[in-house]
């Protein structure tokens, strides 16, 4: 297995030096265990984490500010362990594994598979005001209220899509068609693909657009998370993310 400073090299020797703007940390991965080295089913967790790991807000954040919030504490463990100045190919997070207990309220992360927003809504609940206003919208929207599951959901973090169109820019303009007001946009923007129509999938394909924008605010593509699916029956866990910023 190439390691995080080999994978960096043969993409430096494959583009112009001054294209690239990356830590050789930003190659490493996070190992999908529990805390007995058995293999786990927490995707849906690493790779939310490793959005957060990308975003350049959320590094400056932990970089400095004077973190209290017991939650945030186990995130900056696993931000230092992953920028740590070595050459491992992945970390473990089974602190955060151990200690986070906020899935809807109380209890420790499922290890099974879940939704990545789930998981999203209910980590950007635990963490202070100061962290999630990176994250935080405030749309006026009718069509969303059938998106939320519980009183955990009312704060909004995700912009929902409905795959109306052919690319994020489209979609993301016919949502806000039906949206009555825009009264705060995030630094950082989540944009959640709704893939599922009760018992389908959608596989439509959606370009990707490097740049967006909403009234007068311009985004650009960081990273994406994804699930395939393995099954024609499956239905569960079957959408998209992306974060821009």
């Amino acid at each position: 297995m190439s390691t995080p400073k080999a994978l960096l090299r043969a993409l430096q020797n494959q583009v112009h030096q001054s294209q690239l703007s990356v830590d050789f940390q930003a190659f490493k991965g996070i190992y999908n265990i529990d805390d007995k080295n058995h293999k786990a089913r927490y995707c849906y967790v690493i790779s939310f984490l490793q959005l957060l790991l990308h975003s350049q807000n959320v590094l400056q954040y932990f970089r400095s500010s004077q973190i209290k919030n017991k939650n945030e504490i186990l995130l900056l463990n696993i931000f230092k362990d992953y920028y740590a100045d070595n050459n491992d190919n992945a970390i473990k997070i089974d602190d955060f594994l151990n200690n986070w207990r906020c899935w809807n309220r109380n209890r420790k992360i499922p290890n099974e598979q879940c939704d990545t927003m789930e998981f999203g809504q209910y980590l950007f609940n635990s963490l202070s005001a100061n962290f999630t206003d990176l994250f935080r919208l405030d749309i006026d929207c009718p069509v969303d209220d059938a998106f939320i599951l519980n009183d955990q959901f009312t704060k909004t973090y995700f912009l929902q899509l409905t795959l109306s169109n052919v690319s994020i820019q489209n979609l993301i303009d016919d949502k806000l068609k039906l949206c009555t007001s825009i009264n705060k946009l995030p630094k950082c923007l989540f944009l959640y693909l709704l893939r599922q129509d009760t018992d389908q999938f959608i596989r439509q394909c959606i370009s990707i657009n490097t740049f967006i924008t909403i009234s007068n605010h311009f985004y650009k593509f960081v990273g994406m998370t994804t699930l395939h699916v393995m099954n024609p029956s499956f239905s569960k866990n079957t959408k998209k993310r992306r974060v821009i910023q």
